[in-house]
């Protein structure tokens, strides 16, 4: 399975992005991040649409997408 990560301009928004998944009920995890300190977030590329509509709904930005 494919799997998207996404990495945020702080820990902030990435805990945001993490508030907005749960809230929906969207399977992902929050991860330490792989290039940078801070926290990333990551699921499965199935639900990629998905979880851009509810970030951005939410308000939430990502600087990174791996």
């Amino acid at each position: 399975m494919l799997e998207i990560t996404l990495s945020f301009e702080s820990n902030t928004m990435a805990l945001k992005a993490d508030r907005v998944l749960s809230q929906e009920g969207i399977a992902h995890s929050v991860i330490p991040s792989p290039r940078r300190c801070g926290l990333c977030i990551r699921f499965s590329a199935d639900l990629m649409d998905t979880v851009y509509k509810y970030l951005r709904e939410g308000g939430v930005t990502w600087i990174a997408q791996n």
